[in-house]
């Protein structure tokens, strides 16, 4: 598992808007989800991602994301870092991302790696 949020308190306290286009979504008003599919576009600060569909669970007792699944050849980007794979799942609440299929990442350094090899 790879952690990909910053801070979940620095989260909470700075709620961005969610923004989302697709070309269709499905929404179940009794498990509070929503599905977005066919060219899948997320926007949510300071991420970006695009898939094929994506699987938005809110909390039942506010409108906060608690969960995100995007499929199908997605990418995950802020700045110049990426993740891409078949799947990626992030629970909001535990500030975990699962990351499956063809998984690539390129991550932004602050320093270079060093490396003592001794």
């Amino acid at each position: 598992m790879l952690t990909f949020w910053p801070d979940q308190a620095g989260l909470a306290q700075r709620p961005a808007p969610l923004e989302i286009f697709a070309e269709d979504v499905k929404v179940n008003l009794k498990t509070h989800s929503s599905r977005f599919s066919g060219n899948v576009r997320v926007l949510f600060e300071p991420y970006q991602a695009r898939c094929q569909s994506a699987e938005i669970f809110l909390d039942p007792r506010g409108q906060q994301v608690i969960k995100m699944v995007l499929q199908g050849e997605v990418t995950l980007q802020q700045g110049s870092s990426v993740l891409k794979a078949q799947r990626i799942s992030l629970d909001v609440r535990s500030n975990q991302l699962q990351v499956s299929g063809k998984v690539y990442t390129r991550l932004q350094l602050e320093r270079p790696l060093s490396l003592n090899l001794n």
